[in-house]
């Protein structure tokens, strides 16, 4: 059939698309799976080159943490306060005990007898949790039964201790199911249960003896958050790194380089050629491979404690003076006396981490055929470039009044350098502490954000674009560490810079990108951060804390304590800190412990 006009235009309006797929398209937040066609050989390959220093090195973490602390415990005494505490990287809550009620029976216990139908001899309100609180009693021998409803702060698994001393010869239930059983000198038998924040959950406590009325509480089956795993399996986040088998997908257009600390090391993009910590390579790789059809090669750069000020300090940075101080230029060094002078063989110099990243990133590219034998027909571009930096100029007043020059100052250098004169730039402004970032790092941020503004410097206009970080900022208390420096190795936020590094670059290349929401899209249940407990604050909790460490915590010491070493116990044996008798040996005044549980704290520390 002879194609009509109409025809004929709709042909060749596929057939432009058809050479401009991806730019055509917008990028979705959700990414697609990788494409199982070969990439185009019928263009260069796509270099982007990524740099900085440790962030961008990458400090994401892939695994697990520890969970913030270690044990949790929970109080419903009136003392009770959350707190960290100086044992075990441990930390106490709060939990609530609602309209306890003591119904006392007349007899001993009796395994048989079904109390919720027996009249009671007397009932009346228990201060249940409050340790200085004893149940009801009547003369003679009798059975106390307590019904009240407990509530937890957290989701969780919990394991339930009732009583404290002859009251924990006790029998509980949590919502219908035995959770403790202790009857006889044997050590409790107890059964974790689930419970949920906010809900009130039924507890009936069968009290074979009489006496405190203590009950608290240790949360099981602790985590870290903030892991990749986490992030994507539980928050339900870059789903695309996830393959159907549940394995981490490894695409086969998209290759990470790692010029600089893995001298030009190379493998297929994904989790695993990362390795057990990343930085925003991971996230770009995956936008940019949606974006091009043709193979995409991420090159990285970087090492961490590098300023821009000084070791990345690009060519054509003159020397200059801040505050009546004269500080050194590219390729120049300083004495501790403030000389500026050209450097020996082998000194360190301004300028000197800007050789070495670009002379690892030429030793690819110079060599590029030898490196991919199968591109070396299909020749590369050095099609961008991506860097997050800003930590160590935050440390130097002059550094931070100079970065946004400096930044101006490498955009063009390495332009120049790789014969890339328009090659785009996306930078991500420092982000710690979000929103309540300090004042040095605000002054960083926004001299990355001025580098991409185009009435500043209108020779980048359209070129260069800076994502703001600090929405990406995410706590320590759902992070696998604390170590702000390093974003607390909060997968989300290195994946969320990554994604945005890339979605930027798209937009410069002429496409369109929708981006993730920035902040939290589902709440992490997880303790806040607590201060650690002062020796005076330590002694108001007293009352909440003794059940737990006599009950919970020195059981389990005096399990391991052969393996603490004898000059922490300060020669004491430790059966006298166990029992905090003093020992039948006088032992030399500057080796004995005010009280012999302090040297129980202190051994604790070392385990």
């Amino acid at each position: 059939m002879k194609p009509t006009p109409r025809t004929g235009i709709a042909l060749i309006l596929l057939a432009a698309l058809s050479a401009f797929p991806a730019a055509a398209q917008v990028i979705p937040v959700d990414l697609p799976p990788a494409d199982a066609k070969p990439p185009a050989t019928d263009k260069p390959v796509k270099i982007y080159i990524q740099s900085g220093q440790s962030n961008s090195l990458g400090f994401g973490a892939v695994n697990p943490g520890a969970p913030q602390y270690s044990k949790i415990f929970l109080s419903a005494d009136p003392t009770a306060q959350p707190v960290a505490l100086p044992v075990a990287n441990s930390a106490l809550l709060k939990f609530g005990v609602h309209d306890a009620t003591a119904s006392v029976f007349a007899g001993a216990f009796d395994p048989k007898a079904d109390y919720a139908k027996m009249k009671p001899a007397k009932k009346e309100s228990v201060a249940l949790g409050d340790t200085s609180a004893t149940l009801p009693s009547i003369d003679g021998p009798h059975t106390v039964v307590v019904d009240a409803f407990i509530e937890v702060p957290f989701d969780g698994n919990y394991e339930l201790h009732a009583g404290f001393e002859s009251s924990a010869q006790a029998i509980a239930e949590l919502d219908g199911k035995e959770a403790y059983r202790k009857n006889g000198d044997g050590p409790a038998t107890i059964t974790k249960i689930a419970l949920k924040k906010g809900q009130r959950t039924p507890l009936r406590i069968t009290y074979l003896k009489g006496g405190s009325a203590a009950l608290w509480l240790e949360q099981v089956d602790l985590r870290g958050f903030g892991d990749l795993g986490h992030v994507v399996d539980e928050l339900g986040r870059f789903r695309h790194l996830r393959a159907e088998d549940g394995s981490w997908v490894k695409r086969p257009d998209v290759f990470l380089n790692d010029a600089y600390m893995g001298k030009g090391s190379s493998a297929p993009h994904g989790v695993e050629a990362c390795g057990p910590t990343f930085g925003p390579e991971l996230g770009f790789g995956f936008v940019m491979g949606t974006f091009h059809d043709e193979p995409v090669i991420v090159m990285k750069a970087d090492i961490g404690n590098r300023s821009l000020g000084w070791d990345i300090l690009p060519p054509g940075s003159e020397r200059y003076t801040f505050e009546g101080k004269e500080y050194p230029g590219y390729g120049e060094t300083m004495d501790a006396d403030g000389t500026i002078r050209k450097p020996k063989e082998g000194e360190w110099y301004a300028g000197k981490q800007y050789d070495d990243y670009t002379a690892a990133i030429r030793a690819v590219l110079d060599n590029f055929g030898e490196r991919y034998p199968p591109f070396k027909d299909q020749g590369y571009e050095v099609a961008g470039f991506l860097w997050w930096q800003g930590h160590k100029d935050g440390g130097s007043a002059a550094h931070i009044a100079r970065y946004e020059e400096n930044m101006v100052n490498l955009i063009k250098a390495w332009r120049k350098e790789f014969n890339a004169p328009k090659a785009p730039w996306t930078i991500a402004t420092v982000g710690f502490h979000g929103k309540d970032m300090p004042e040095n790092y605000v002054k960083i941020a926004e001299a990355q954000l001025n580098a991409a503004d185009p009435e500043r410097h209108p020779e980048l206009a359209g070129t260069v674009k800076t994502v703001d970080a600090r929405p990406f900022w995410r706590d320590s208390a759902i992070s696998p560490k604390n170590q702000d420096y390093h974003y607390n190795h909060n997968a989300e936020t290195y994946m969320l810079v990554g994604d945005a590094l890339g979605r930027a670059m798209v937009e410069l290349k002429g496409g369109k990108a929708e981006y993730p929401e920035p902040g939290m899209v589902k709440a992490v249940d997880a303790p806040p951060k607590m201060q650690l407990t002062t020796a005076a604050e330590v002694k108001t909790l007293i009352p909440a804390i003794k059940p737990i460490i006599m009950d919970g915590l020195l059981p389990e010491f005096a399990e391991s304590a052969a393996n603490v070493p004898s000059y922490l116990r300060r020669g004491i044996p430790l059966e006298n800190i166990l029992s905090g008798k003093k020992p039948d040996k006088a032992l030399p005044a500057h080796r004995v412990p005010a009280r012999p549980h302090d040297l129980f704290l202190r051994t604790r520390r070392h385990r």
